[in-house]
């Protein structure tokens, strides 16, 4: 893919507008297209990281925000962000590689062709909680509601 090709990225986490790696996006010239859902469940290991893994039902809805983003430099600042090397990927299988996320694409709810960060296999094995909701700004928020009463 050319470097300056324009595709939509989909956000589910700290990308979020107001969130903490937002500025990524912001300082990119981000274009920002609008919301939708993924068909995946969100995870957190200690609210920590936010994840996502595909799903098959219809029942598991990810919300998120998208983005319209130049390829190249956008793109890379996302993998570093999310752990994923291209190039360690492209010489492993996936079940060797030890990336953070993967990088995929995805669908949403209103046929949008998205790309995506999904947990790699040392998330998506580790001990986490699902967020049923599917919302990581609300969950985040409630949780560190939740926090400053104990």
């Amino acid at each position: 893919m050319r470097r300056d090709t324009k595709v939509l990225v989909f956000v589910y986490g700290s990308l979020l507008k107001g969130l903490g790696n937002h500025s990524r996006l912001k300082c990119a010239n981000a274009k920002f297209v609008g919301t939708g859902t993924v068909r995946a469940k969100l995870f957190t290991n200690n609210w920590f990281w936010p994840f996502i893994k595909f799903s098959n039902s219809n029942k598991d809805k990810v919300l998120g925000e998208i983005y319209e983003v130049t390829y190249g430099a956008v793109i890379d600042s996302l993998d570093r962000l999310e752990g994923y090397n291209i190039r360690h990927n492209s010489i492993h299988t996936a079940d060797e590689c030890q990336c953070l996320f993967f990088r995929k694409r995805a669908t949403t709810n209103t046929g949008q062709k998205v790309t995506l960060y999904v947990a790699g296999h040392y998330l998506a094995d580790a001990h986490a909680t699902q967020i049923t909701t599917g919302n990581w700004r609300e969950a985040k928020n409630n949780a560190d509601t939740e926090s400053e009463c104990e």
